[in-house]
């Protein structure tokens, strides 16, 4: 069963109002959903602008408030800069690192690993079963060849 995210048990209104005049989205703390996830073990946020949700790693609600302020931000700088820009905007445009900035943020995508609590640090893709070495993770495209270079073994005659 999957689980669902929670709805945040308390008010973050208090950090969202400045951010959002400074930004000129009044109001942007009333469209926006929030929820804590248990589930998020690779990443601290994730934001869908078009839909106004932002889901939060659950084991934020006991980070030190400064991290818990900046990921926050980061996550709804990305809906008002849909807001304000439309689809037109990158995720971690100019127009985003702008907001950023503009509330007080360095504009980074990855927070270092010495500021994130030891108890707490993001897991890494565990060892695959079929190597002795760390597991890396496929790109699409090779993905695609390694699926094609399997289809080819298969239809080939010779190596049946």
């Amino acid at each position: 069963m999957r689980d669902t995210a929670r709805c945040i048990p308390f008010d973050v209104a208090p950090l969202l109002v400045p951010w959002a005049a400074v930004w000129q989205r009044p109001g942007l703390e009333e469209r926006l959903h929030i929820s804590f996830s248990t589930r998020m073990t690779r990443s601290l946020g994730r934001c869908h602008p078009e839909r106004r949700t932002i889901r939060l790693a659950s084991w934020l609600r006991e980070a030190p408030v400064a991290l818990f302020a900046e990921v926050l931000c980061h996550e709804a700088a990305h809906v008002a800069a849909f807001e304000l820009h439309g689809r037109s905007c990158r995720p971690h445009g100019a127009e985003w690192k702008a907001l950023m900035r503009a509330a007080g943020f360095e504009p980074r995508v990855r927070v270092p690993a010495e500021l994130l609590p030891e108890s707490v640090r993001i897991r890494t893709p565990a060892r695959s079963r079929r190597s002795t070495g760390l597991a890396r993770v496929l790109t699409g495209m090779e993905r695609l060849g390694s699926s094609v270079r399997w289809m080819r073994r298969r239809s080939d005659p010779e190596r049946k």
